[in-house]
């Protein structure tokens, strides 16, 4: 039994519930690195972090969407015995190489796109440093303090030497 319905207690309209501000309510908790939301932060300037911390996860996915779409075209034939689905990757106009580097203890997933546009996962181990190939704009980290990625130029080419004795 709530306390709404118990005997000496007046009834509670939710919707007469006075309203407090929430530039007057303060966070107490750990500062938040993901979020930066610091402690006495007011719950209006936290909620204001989240929602720039979601408006950036929603543009990078569409940003990935839209290169996801660039890359792959899709061609569907149908007969009346049997659809036939081909999809095609079309390599990147543009490959750079990059470092990713977690300085955490946990490992973190990436992905992006290989040149040659294939879509590649990969794990990046807890403090340390990987190197991609990857077409330009499509390497996908998660936005963790401490893990960082940097474009250090154009991918690495074999060469061959030939020594004549």
């Amino acid at each position: 039994m709530s306390c709404c319905n118990q005997p000496n207690y007046a009834p509670v309209d939710p919707c007469n519930i006075p309203c407090t501000p929430t530039d007057n309510v303060c966070y107490s908790g750990p500062n938040l690195p993901c979020t930066e939301i610091h402690t006495c932060d007011t719950v209006t300037v936290s909620l204001q972090k989240i929602d720039a911390e979601v408006c950036d996860l929603q543009s990078q996915i569409t940003a990935l969407q839209t290169l996801v779409n660039s890359l792959t075209t899709t061609t569907t034939t149908s007969t009346s015995t049997s659809t036939t689905t081909t999809t095609t990757t079309i390599a990147c106009p543009s490959c750079e190489f990059y470092s990713v580097t977690n300085a955490t203890i946990t490992p973190v997933d990436i992905v992006y796109y290989a040149c040659g546009g294939i879509l590649t996962n990969a794990t990046v181990g807890s403090f340390s440093t990987v190197y991609v190939c990857a077409c330009v704009d499509t390497l996908v980290i998660p936005p963790t303090p401490g893990v960082s990625s940097a474009n250090i130029g154009a991918c690495p080419t074999t060469t061959t030497t030939t020594t004549l004795l």
